[in-house]
């Protein structure tokens, strides 16, 4: 020990000797206590070395226990222990370097029930005191990795320096960096080297380690081992120990504290760490300090009726049930700040758990009041979501009755601070939703007064610096007003959604999303796993939750637009990676599928950035309403080129001549678009059958050529009740000025209600509705319940607010102007409310049906051709060009087998190609074969497939889409004239593994000597060739009766290349020994007349005598015999073979961008690769 330490710790133990309120000074010094123990007031007990009390510890008021600070390890065993003194070890001043363990003893039975908090407990009650300071992990409680670490690693590097801080022997976490939360590995120090840090045994998982993307996406690293532990009983299924303040305690302060095996799974309100109902604890300045709290029963800390609480730099690690937990709602004014929180599980066994511990709403932070702040916490890996904000109506009950809390509402209380925290492998990353769990409780708990309740604060909601990656969504959130600043979101299935009233809302609404970047697939493609939590996404070779916890969306999305408005500002989406041949579409912008409520038209994308995103807006579903009325406004024309456009479907509803087409995102058009709300009025929400559909059409008509009017484009509407909006509620998308139709398909309404929402003052709209023969219009009022006036005629267009009833054609036409503004953006209608009508109507007879089909045909009257509206244009719209990347897709290989086949398939890895005639293992037609994926983990024995995914682990790079098409069948037959020139040349052997041949003019040289055979292509490949007469017979490698390729890397299938093979004028190589000065070059002319000759082969080696020559040639010749005769032996017996799984096909077509030729810039490399059938493509 150093002079300076050991004088510290003796005038410690002085100190406590002398310290004048302890008098009597005790020694324990492996004591062992058979009954209860009892330190009387004004006595002191110093632990050294072992000691045991068997029952409990009582320290009384005014009484000690701590340990001493000489000793270098000090143990103590307690049935449990009763604090109104003070426990102590170290000092705040003097942390504790040495070891000491208080342990929970594993009595059976215990002594005391399950409803007693003393068993196994540590209660610190009124006036008492508990201080521990340790010295291990206060430095560095946690790190991340600076390098990935691969599997099988031993050695670990990391971003921090932990010289002094971590040992040998000391037990570390390093987290999970996938979706499945629970690869985060556990192992011990073995050693420390310069650049990183041993471990006991090989890493079964690969852990990412750095910036992808420009997002932190590195493992972390933790320091479960501590010098001052606590320990829980191991030996008593779910019950360990648990520390708990109580009313009136003095302080609690722990820093540099293991708490293992603590939290009690079988009673509520045994926590490993637990403040309860101790109201406003500040004065007491209390904490939990880098501390570790691991393989807990039952939460990891808990506050509960507690404010003034700081919970710091910890690392809390196999947890079960909520991690960090705020228990009732009267959890005000704490901080959570640097803590690590990793693989939190749910809990499925026990007599105690609550609703929310399972899967659906477990989280590693329960928030139950907004009024805390949370700054530059990490979770790594929930069998659930990172963090959870769930509020109520008041605080629950336990807290409630203390009457400290009368007036708290935590659904109205805003979020203090949330700032830099990060949140990954988990299956949602930050949530806001005030889900029903109470009713699986186990068992049944009290809620009175407090029902859960949508959190609604009274200011703005802002969570800023956030990051999450691999998570099934990146953020749900039920709210009103949010504003998502700086989010790194990454290979998250759906990254943003949020959510309000899905009908007219009488309060703003504001989502917002700014200064954020989203990519959809990372470089972090994770490991070849698979389990409930992620499944392998073959077309990208990446891996992708698979978790079945709510219904997903069907594809990728970065914003999951749902309800509305939302505003998007200055935001990047990048490698947003479709293959629209597969089916498989990822999109910056999408809807929500199966969603039947209205999308606000308010929706706006500003200054935003896509990078190999083919799609920034997609509707995969146009079956749901909302799928159909999803409009967003390009205010900045980043999406369309268009300022100002609105982007919609490319629907013929939509669609006019001013529109701009794109399949990137559908429509860009200058018209604008309001909300609508039509609504049957009606208290029945019982027999919804009844409503039926709403068909909608369109009046104003684009001539076709000739002159001739097209039939009116229309959309049906599903519609849905809804109580607050009064009845059945549809909510078409219609634009201003235009005039549409609309006939209730099953049931038209006696009472019809009609509103403008979202519109803009003096928005007109003209709107006809078909009714049932014989109908009259009883009554047309407006929301003040004033009539409306009467137009002159059907066509009348000088009038608002106004209607005309044409009893002929029983069609009612409604003119509708928004008189006054919307004060607010983010409300949807004026201050008085929005502008509409109530339309009630009596049927000719009560019994006969009242739906109408023939709308269009009724509404022909108001049909217009080529109107002012239809002529709107973006004239006064500034214009301009967009440089939207396409990426190198499957869909350009042009397979018809390939792009037929079946999702359940391709999530296996087994694809298809084109092969006729198609005969044998994998044969589904006489024209297409399975095969199967390099990586596939499927046993069925197909062929390995002709093409494959990029081999790079970097981010998918963006390909012009004047790439060449590869062969769409691995054999020698040519399949047509373009292909036919070079697939004649392929020889038996090449054939027999798979190799194919193609034109492609990136493979050009100087003056084109060597024609596609010997190219830049071929080169970068490692694929070199040779003079062999032998290849007059065919053979492996052979691409015309005297040459034949071979290989100058060590992986391949081809021969080796003689030391006589050089590489061509122009290009680079590096070969050892005699030869590597020698210069060979080649030559092939092909007749393009007849592509089935080759010609003028020469060869030249002028550093070659004669007789070297010569006997080069002998041997080559040898060597060529000899390996004609293998291969033809080996195409033999691969005829015969029962199993064509045994059939090697190790080349793959390797689609990299990166080796574009700088001259050839828009044409993407296409080149066969050899790779050795055990290499893995990842």
């Amino acid at each position: 020990m150093h002079a300076g330490r050991l004088l510290g710790a003796a005038l410690a133990l002085v100190h406590i000797l002398l310290t004048p309120t302890f008098a009597a000074v005790v020694v324990w010094d492996n004591t062992v206590a058979t009954g209860d123990v009892v330190v009387p007031a004004g006595q002191t007990v110093v632990l050294r070395n072992r000691n045991i009390v068997r029952g409990q510890l009582t320290i009384e008021a005014g009484a000690a226990v701590t340990v001493d600070p000489t000793c270098d390890s000090v143990y103590l065993q307690v049935g449990n222990v009763e604090i109104n003194g003070i426990l102590s070890i170290g000092s705040a001043a003097a942390p504790f370097t040495k070891t000491a363990t208080v342990a929970l003893g594993c009595e059976k039975p215990a002594l005391y029930p399950a409803t007693d908090d003393r068993r196994y407990g540590v209660n610190v009650r009124q006036g008492g005191s508990l201080q521990l300071f340790g010295s291990k992990g206060t430095k560095v409680p946690w790190t991340k990795l600076a390098l990935t670490a691969v599997e099988g690693t031993t050695c670990i590097t990391l971003a921090d320096d932990t010289t002094g801080d971590w040992a040998v022997g000391d037990s570390i976490i390093i987290t999970t960096t996938d979706f499945d939360p629970t690869l985060t590995e556990r192992r011990t120090i073995t050693g420390f080297r310069s650049t990183c840090v041993e471990i006991d045994s090989p890493l079964n998982y690969m852990h990412y380690g750095a910036f992808t993307q420009g997002i932190d996406q590195r493992a972390e690293v933790g320091l479960l081992s501590r010098n001052i532990q606590l320990v829980g009983c191991t030996t008593s299924g779910l019950v360990g120990g648990h520390l708990k303040m109580n009313q009136g305690f003095r302080t609690a302060q722990l820093s540099g504290v293991e708490i293992r095996a603590f939290g009690q799974g079988d009673v509520i309100g045994r926590y490993s760490i637990h403040f309860h109902l101790t109201g406003n604890v500040a004065a007491t300045n209390s904490f939990v300090k880098a501390s570790a709290i691991h393989s807990s029963y039952m939460r990891a800390i808990t506050i509960h009726g507690t404010q003034s609480v700081l919970v710091e730099r910890n690392v809390a690690y196999n947890i079960t049930g909520h991690a960090m937990f705020l228990e009732d709602g009267a959890e005000f004014n704490n901080t959570f700040r640097g803590n690590l929180v990793a693989w939190v599980r749910q809990k499925t066994s026990g007599a105690f758990r609550l609703g929310s511990d399972a899967l659906q709403g477990l989280s590693a932070f329960w928030i139950t009041n907004a009024d805390n702040v949370f700054e530059d916490n990490v979770v790594a890996g929930v069998e659930g979501t990172g963090f959870w904000l769930h509020t109520r109506a008041r605080p629950k009950l336990p807290s409630f009755k203390t009457g400290l809390y009368p007036t708290v509402a935590p659904h109205k209380i805003p979020l203090r601070k949330c700032t830099g925290n990060s949140a990954h492998s988990v299956w949602n990353g930050f949530r806001i939703d005030s889900v029903d769990f109470d009713q699986d409780d186990q068992p049944a708990q009290d809620y009175t007064g407090a029902p859960s309740l949508a959190y609604e604060p009274t200011a703005l909601t802002v969570i800023s610096n956030f990051t999450t990656h691999h998570a099934r969504q990146g953020g749900w959130f039920r709210i009103f007003q949010i504003v998502l600043d700086n989010w790194n979101v990454a290979d998250c299935r759906e990254g943003i959604q949020f959510l309000t009233t899905g009908n007219t809302a009488t309060m703003p609404i504001n989502g917002t999303i700014r200064n954020s970047h989203f990519v959809g697939s990372s470089s972090n493609r994770g490991n070849q796993f698979t389990s409930a939590f992620q499944k392998i996404n073959f077309i990208e070779a990446r891996y992708w939750s698979d978790s079945a916890l709510l219904l997903a969306d069907v594809i990728q999305m970065a914003v999951t637009l749902y309800d509305g408005p939302h505003y998007i500002e200055n935001t990047t989406f990048e490698n947003y990676i479709s293959y629209p041949c597969f089916n498989y579409y990822s999109t910056a912008f999408g809807a929500r599928a199966f969603n039947t409520f209205m999308m606000a038209t308010t929706t706006q994308s500003t200054n935003n950035k896509f990078i190999n995103t083919e799609f920034p807006v997609f509707m995969y579903d146009r079956v749901s309403d909302g799928g159909k009325t999803t409009l967003m406004l390009d205010t900045d024309g980043s999406i369309s080129g268009q300022r100002n456009a609105v982007i919609a479907p490319d629907w013929d509803f939509y669609y006019t001549p001013s529109c701009v087409r794109n399949g990137g995102y559908g429509l860009a058009c200058p018209q604008r678009y309001n909300n609508i709300e039509v609504v049957q009025i009606d208290g029945d929400g019982t027999n919804l059958a009844k409503y039926g559909e709403l068909y909608v059409v369109r009046a104003n008509l684009a001539s076709r050529s000739g002159g001739l009017a097209p039939p009116p484009p229309g959309l049906s509407f599903q519609g849905q009740y809804i109580p607050a909006a009064g009845g059945y509620l549809y909510h078409p998308s219609l634009s201003v000025g235009a005039t549409y139709v609309m006939g209730f398909t099953t049931r038209t309404p006696p009472i019809l209600r009609v509103n403008i929402v979202n519109g803009q003052q003096g928005d007109t709209h003209t709107i006809a509705f078909s009714y049932p023969r014989g109908t009259i219009i009883t009554s047309v009022m407006n929301v003040a319940n004033q009539a409306l006036n009467r137009a002159t005629s059907l066509l009348d267009r000088t009038c608002v607010n106004c209607f005309f009833y044409d009893s002929t054609l029983d069609l009612l036409v409604l003119r509708l102007k928004q008189l006054l503004p919307r004060i607010d953006p983010t409300l949807p209608c004026p201050a008085s409310g929005c502008d509409g009508v109530v339309v009630r109507a009596t049927f000719r007879s009560a019994t006969s049906s009242t739906s109408v089909t023939d709308c269009s045909t009724r509404g022909a009257p108001l049909q217009t051709l080529d109107d002012a509206w239809l002529q709107t244009s973006f004239s006064n719209k500034e214009s301009f060009s967009l440089d939207m990347p396409i990426n190198l897709d499957w869909c350009q290989i042009g397979d018809p087998c390939l792009e037929s086949i079946d999702v359940g398939n391709r999530e296996q890895g087994i694809l298809a190609y084109a092969d006729f005639p198609c005969n044998g293992i994998g044969c589904y037609s006489n024209k297409c074969r399975y095969c199967k994926l390099s990586f596939s983990a499927s046993n069925q024995p197909f062929l390995p497939c002709p093409f494959e995914t990029r081999r790079a682990t970097g981010s998918p790079t963006t390909t012009p889409s004047s790439s060449p098409v590869p062969p769409s069948t691995p054999t020698s037959t040519p399949t047509s004239a373009t292909g036919g020139a070079c697939s004649t040349y392929v020889s038996v052997g090449d054939s027999a593994v798979g190799i194919s041949a193609m034109p492609d003019l990136a493979c050009s040289v100087d003056n084109n000597r060597t024609g596609c055979f010997l190219s830049r292509c071929d080169a970068a490949s490692g694929l070199g060739a040779f003079y062999d007469p032998s290849c007059a017979n065919g053979g492996l490698g052979c691409y015309s009766k005297l040459c034949r390729f071979c290989r100058k890397s060590p992986v391949g299938m081809y021969v080796i290349c003689p030391p006589t093979v050089a590489t061509p004028k122009g290009i680079t190589n590096n070969i050892q020994g005699d030869s590597a000065n020698v210069a060979a070059s080649f030559s092939t002319t092909t007749n393009t007349s007849d592509g089935a000759n080759a010609s003028a082969v020469s060869s030249s080696a002028h550093d070659l005598t004669a007789a070297e020559q010569a006997t080069g040639v002998a041997i080559l010749l040898t060597l060529s015999v000899v390996l004609a005769l293998v291969v033809k032996a080996d195409i033999r017996r691969r005829q015969l073979a029962d199993k064509a799984a045994k059939v090697a096909v190790p080349s793959i077509l390797t689609f990299d961008a990166t080796a574009l030729d700088n001259n050839d810039n828009d044409i993407a490399v296409v080149d066969v690769v050899d790779v050795a059938p055990q290499d893995s493509i990842l």
